[in-house]
């Protein structure tokens, strides 16, 4: 019984550890989208800002 109970509380550590690891590195992903569409919207010209926009979109893939 106790090395059950000692098995659950080491699962559940990897899993908090994973569920943080995992929002980390989707914030990092984020910010490297919200800096590269400042990116865009910093172009010259209309076209310009929504060619670069489009770029973004193929290269992100569909979102959820």
């Amino acid at each position: 019984m106790i090395g059950l109970l000692i098995a659950m509380v080491l699962l559940m550590k990897w899993l908090m550890d994973h569920q943080i690891e995992a929002a980390d590195q989707r914030r990092a992903q984020e910010a490297a989208g919200r800096t590269a569409a400042a990116r865009c919207f910093a172009q010259a010209s209309h076209r310009a800002t929504d060619a670069c926009l489009k770029g973004l979109e193929m290269k992100s893939g569909p979102t959820d």
